[in-house]
């Protein structure tokens, strides 16, 4: 019974004695965050925004925790000299991360004539320094300034746009390089997005409008510096609305007849699908045409029951679409027919 006894505590001891044992930390390196990805640039006139994903594990796959911030590693190339220095940037997280799945960073300082290549890391503490992002590179120079002297014209279903080049560029500097142009175009100043070309003269034809409808526009001239495109400070926001200015084509093939109640006239409908009516002329030979009727006729035939008397009278007709502005047609060819009586 003792011996029993005696296994017992044995048995019990060890598992006390076992349960105060860890296994041995790992080693900063290993809870380190992994390497930074999606590492993107996005040249502004003031220089570059730098935007990246957030590590959410560390080397280990360990969830990566609080993150003290981010270190970039900036190297500045003088183009054409070989000179070559780099920096340290230390970017310092000063909100939650948990929610988030990118953070960035703007650098203004940046010299005309050089090349930048960007690296980035995460820091989770000391020793505890994530392994550097893939490179991104670009040339830069100092930005052109923005296009003079923006106007608008708008047309039926067009707007044309003019503007003259920039003389000098944002750090004063006479603009000695090609120059292009860069068109912003939305219903609002707020909403204006880029369009696909870029244009190589000072105006441009936008032949895709539509008419009672706003569009805003926007230039900016834009230069190729070793390879990379930079877009400079753009001009005013500047609007206008195109307008329906096409008339429809005269009617055909008027015919006037007397009839009891009248003249009774018909025409060749016009073809446009835009036509709201019609609009009838009369006049005593000779004399000037005037409008017969109130607002407008929807079928190409109508009865003249207002004639004053007896004689000879002219007509024509004309057509009028449904814009705002109600253009109306050229004339018909006129017809002239004689009126003896309103009695039957």
């Amino acid at each position: 019974m003792r011996l029993r006894a005696l296994g017992l505590w044995l048995i019990l001891f060890s598992i006390l004695a076992g349960c105060g044992r860890k296994t041995p930390p790992l080693p900063p390196e290993q809870v380190a965050p992994r390497q930074v990805t999606g590492l993107r640039y996005e040249l502004r006139v003031s220089g570059v925004k730098l935007t990246w994903k957030v590590p959410r594990r560390t080397l280990a796959g360990t969830p990566v925790g609080h993150l003290k911030g981010f270190e970039i590693l900036k190297t500045e190339k003088v183009i054409g000299q070989g000179l070559t220095r780099s920096f340290k940037i230390f970017v310092p997280v000063d909100r939650d991360l948990d929610k988030v799945s990118s953070f960035g960073y703007e650098d203004s300082n940046l010299r005309s004539g050089c090349r930048y290549v960007y690296r980035v890391r995460a820091v989770r503490g000391f020793r505890s320094v994530g392994p550097f992002s893939a490179p991104v590179s670009f040339s830069w120079h100092s930005p052109p300034g923005p296009p003079e002297g923006l106007r608008l014209e708008a047309w039926d279903r067009k707007i044309y746009l003019f503007w003259r080049p920039p003389q000098s560029f944002l750090d004063g500097t006479p603009v000695d390089l090609p120059l292009r142009y860069r068109l912003w175009r939305g219903p609002s100043p707020e909403a204006l997005k880029p369009l696909a070309v870029l244009v190589d003269g000072t105006s441009f034809f936008d032949g895709s409008v539509e008419n009672e409808i706003r569009f805003c526009y926007r230039v900016a001239a834009v230069i190729q510096f070793y390879g990379t495109w930079i877009e400079g400070a753009p001009t005013e926001v500047l609007c206008a609305i195109p307008h329906d200015l096409t008339p429809p084509s005269a009617p055909r093939a008027l015919v006037a007849v007397p009839v009891p109640e009248g003249i009774w006239l018909r025409w060749r409908e016009a073809p446009e699908p835009d036509v709201a009516g019609y609009r009838v002329y009369r006049a005593r030979k000779g004399k000037k045409f005037v409008p017969i009727h109130q607002g407008l006729i929807a079928r190409p035939e109508y009865i003249d029951r207002t004639l004053p008397g007896p004689g000879v009278y002219v007509y024509r007709v004309t057509a009028v679409d449904d814009s705002p502005r109600a253009n109306e047609s050229p004339p018909s060819a006129p017809v002239e027919v004689e009126y003896k009586s309103k009695e039957r």
